[in-house]
């Protein structure tokens, strides 16, 4: 073989070889291509298996909100029921209030109407029977004055006792009066000095001398209607002097302050009172002693209670028999 044909065939080899390792070369290139084409469509088919998921939990997702929604609209139905079934009965309690406000107007017209009635009728009584009564004990002084040298003295006693029971009588016709109208006016509360009332009705009931008034400590000011604090130690205090059974007669005013109230007394060392009899004094036309003796009209108690429980107050006693009484009321501060 020539040097050139050898030389040709070493060539075709090295073109022969190079051909397989291009080819090699090419298919590993394929191979790669087509592994990183699986690994794009592996990666594809994830996303989109994850796309398909998370539709798929925002289905449930929706689905949740749907039936969120629809209780939400549910829970608003029967809200709305029961806003409505709400709004009836305040609408019915409005009715029934508006009824009731009516009624306590027309009351409150019958109320007034009543009471002006019973204003007249008061007058009318006062003045009706007071008239008389005035003529008797002027009767009664003339024919004193006439036969006072001629008359016997069970005479003058008569005559004296007769002027006594038209004392008494008027007394009793001012004491329901007094009664009758507590409440039914328009009072003015004003600073009282409860120290200087009760000095001003010491000196009017004019007590004894073997009687002994005592204002213990001072008393308050306090803001009431003047004449009703007047009519409290009036009553009490005529009272206590009125049954004082003892030569040394004892009676004392005092009072003490509580958180809310001013607890008021008047203490004497009189009769006592017998405790079955506690709640008896307190009602109207009830003495326990004869009047006939102690001219009493059995009013004035009833009236220091009904005075203490308007102004919010209560009373009570205390006593023993032949040990004396106390009494006790109460008056709130809610005024001051």
């Amino acid at each position: 073989m020539s040097f050139q044909s050898k030389r040709d065939d070493r060539e075709t080899d090295i073109s022969l070889e190079e051909g397989r390792q291009n080819f090699s070369r090419a298919m590993l290139n394929i191979l790669d291509d087509f592994g990183n084409e699986r690994t794009r469509q592996g990666e594809t088919q994830r996303a989109i298996l994850n796309i398909l998921d998370d539709a798929a939990g925002e289905k449930i997702r929706l689905e949740d909100t749907q039936r969120a929604i629809l209780n939400i609209l549910s829970d608003s139905s029967e809200e709305k029921a029961r806003l409505t079934d709400t709004q009836r009965a305040v609408l019915n309690i409005l009715d029934d209030f508006e009824i009731e406000q009516r009624k306590v107007k027309q009351q409150a017209l019958e109320l007034a109407l009543s009471n002006k009635e019973l204003d007249s009728f008061a007058y009318s009584v006062s003045h009706d029977l007071k008239a008389p009564l005035r003529g008797i004990s002027q009767i009664a002084d003339w024919i004193y004055h006439d036969f006072k040298d001629k008359a016997s003295d069970e005479q003058k006693e008569n005559l004296e006792l007769m002027k006594r029971r038209v004392i008494r009588m008027n007394d009793l016709i001012e004491g329901i009066l007094k009664y009758a109208r507590l409440g039914r006016t328009e009072e003015i509360r004003e600073m009282v000095d409860c120290s200087k009332i009760v000095r001003e009705v010491i000196d009017s009931i004019n007590a004894p001398k073997r009687v002994e008034i005592e204002i213990v400590g001072s008393l308050p000011k306090i803001k009431a209607v003047r004449v009703h604090i007047e009519q409290i130690f009036q009553n009490l205090l005529s009272n206590a002097v009125r049954y004082m059974d003892k030569d040394k007669g004892e009676i004392k005013i005092g009072c003490k302050e509580n958180d809310s109230q001013w607890e008021f007394y008047v203490q004497d060392n009189g009769p006592g009172i017998a405790q079955e009899h506690f709640e008896r004094i307190f009602k109207i036309f009830q003495t326990l002693a004869p009047r006939d003796r102690t001219e009493a009209t059995g009013i004035g108690l009833s009236i220091v209670k009904k005075v203490v429980e308007l102004n919010g107050g209560r009373i009570w006693l205390e006593s023993q028999l032949g040990k004396g009484s106390t009494f006790y009321f109460t008056l709130p501060k809610k005024y001051l």
